[in-house]
């Protein structure tokens, strides 16, 4: 092995249980599950992630939703992980509202940062941490992907990072731990300052014009999934104007939206002074040094998140503790992760695509 990688991810489940780490870091067993609803999930990622690589990139699809459908066409249908369809369309839907929210007029930009003609989107890196090379007698690096590095309307940089969720958390950027370390990661990578994190939120759901009613009009129910600006295009569309019984509703909509965003899409900054960048990496250290220990007792913690948490293995941990045979377990519903070892073959099929096009 030539490198050991420490990934956030790694550092969370570290954290949360140590069992499960076992089984699932790339420092121990390295063990996903087969389930078809985690391939799915892991590949419908993978895929948005592109699309927003490309439209904030060198937008060759010019649209979020053409690059999306861009990468499922690059992958023969045996690629395509099973009951993907419904979380194609919802991922359609979701990327289709995004550059309407994104220029919207008031809110505040964000540009790429570009250098050498390279958009900085998706961005790799590993970074030596000395520290550990040194307990484990070969090179120990902190391992990660830049979304996006950006830069604002007064010239300071940003890292920017893209999650789909079922739920909006307002105030989950306090203390989610990869943007701190993504903050001071970046720092070392580029060589010049930080201002802190950005967190674009999309909710697993998107806008549609309001519901027409069967006796007139448009319906007032506060759960349907619209938004102000829909809703008020709405109105103008059909009457030409805004009529004074739809005012109050308009108003209630608008009152749930601000310049970081909607119900359906969020973008919360947040910023990291020179003691968080450093906190964090002494944290990263003091917790590698945790995890290169192999005489470290690896034991469970079971809670009541276990039941969301942990996923395929939380059957697996229940078994071992009922002195069952969780090594069969193991072997039947999981693999060893093959993730990152090299190029996906969709990349290099979308890449020649595009140069066959340039030469004609």
């Amino acid at each position: 092995m030539e490198f050991l990688e420490i990934h956030t991810s790694d550092r969370i489940a570290f954290k949360r249980c140590r069992r499960k780490w076992e089984w699932s870091s790339p420092l121990r067993r390295n063990l996903v599950p087969k389930d078809p609803s985690e391939m799915v999930n892991l590949w419908i990622g993978t895929g948005v992630h592109f699309a927003f690589e490309d439209y904030c990139g060198y937008n060759r699809y010019g649209n979020p939703v053409i690059a999306f459908e861009a990468f499922c066409n690059a992958h023969k249908a045996s690629e395509v992980p099973d009951f993907a369809d419904d979380a194609i369309e919802l991922c359609m839907g979701m990327l289709e509202y995004y550059p309407y929210w994104y220029e919207q007029a008031g809110r505040p930009k964000y540009n790429t940062v570009w250098i050498d003609g390279v958009p900085q989107v998706e961005v790799e890196f590993r970074l030596e941490l000395k520290e550990l090379s040194a307990v484990a007698g070969y090179p120990v690096v902190y391992h990660g992907t830049f979304d996006r590095v950006v830069q604002d309307e007064e010239g300071m940089y940003w890292v920017e990072d893209y999650k789909t969720t079922r739920t909006m958390d307002y105030m989950r950027m306090a203390t989610d731990p990869q943007m701190k370390a993504y903050t001071w990661a970046a720092e070392q990578v580029y060589g010049m300052d930080f201002e802190g994190a950005i967190m674009t939120q999309l909710l697993k759901s998107y806008p549609k014009p309001p519901n027409r009613l069967k006796t007139g009009g448009f319906s007032q129910d506060i759960r349907q999934k619209t938004t102000y600006g829909l809703y008020r295009q709405a109105l103008l569309d059909a009457y030409g104007n805004v009529p004074t019984n739809y005012v109050e509703f308009l108003n209630k909509l608008a009152a749930e939206e601000s310049v970081e965003g909607n119900r359906f899409i969020r973008r919360d900054c947040i910023h990291h002074n020179r003691a968080v960048k450093e906190n964090t990496y002494n944290s990263i250290i003091l917790e590698g040094k945790d995890m290169l220990n192999l005489e470290l007792p690896l034991y469970p913690n079971e809670t009541m998140n276990c039941s969301w948490d942990c996923g395929a293995f939380r059957n697996v941990c229940i078994v071992r503790e009922e002195g069952g045979d969780y090594e069969e377990l193991l072997r039947n519903d999981f693999v060893v992760s093959t993730r990152g070892k090299e190029e996906p073959r969709w990349r290099k099929r979308l890449e020649e695509q595009w140069n066959s096009l340039s030469n004609h």
